[in-house]
């Protein structure tokens, strides 16, 4: 994350192999976040 900001500062890209490192990273939170809404939506639906 700190390359990712140093590049952002700078106006720059990350090279493509840390890039898609990221956008992995970023894609695997997203469906825990999902996750964890759904278990908590049929936590109080129950």
């Amino acid at each position: 994350m700190s390359l990712w900001g140093l590049a952002r500062d700078q106006g720059q890209a990350l090279p493509p192999k840390q890039q898609a490192e990221l956008d992995t990273l970023i894609e695997a939170e997203l469906r825990a976040v999902a996750a964890r809404i759904a278990a908590l939506i049929q936590q109080e639906s129950s």
